[in-house]
């Protein structure tokens, strides 16, 4: 399966400021083939098979639930490509609505 991902790059302190930070390279927009990803908590990693990683973060570890959940679904689903845009959900408190989708 192959993820359009766009998603706010970066370590916690800069994903933390996302509302004070106005830079475009925030906003990483990568189209790969998942080979992994592992649920870290309150970060999701992407594995590639080159033995390359790369992290995305979230503030609340409920979202990174929902946002792996999401992928889940779509791999399940035996879908060939997934449009995911989490950038909501990295930011989102505990409490926010789960659906990536919904965004």
């Amino acid at each position: 399966m192959y993820i359009h991902l766009l998603y706010y790059s970066g370590e916690r302190s800069l994903v933390e400021n996302i509302g004070k930070i106005q830079h475009a390279d925030i906003t990483g927009d990568k189209v790969f083939f998942l080979d992994a990803v592992d649920n870290d908590g309150d970060a999701l990693r992407f594995q590639h098979n080159n033995g390359s990683h790369f992290d995305v973060i979230f503030l609340h570890e409920e979202q990174a639930r929902a946002a792996y959940g999401e992928i889940l679904k779509a791999l399940r689903r035996d879908c060939s490509l997934l449009e995911l845009d989490i950038r909501d959900l990295q930011i989102a408190g505990p409490d926010a609505d789960p659906d990536p989708a919904a965004g």
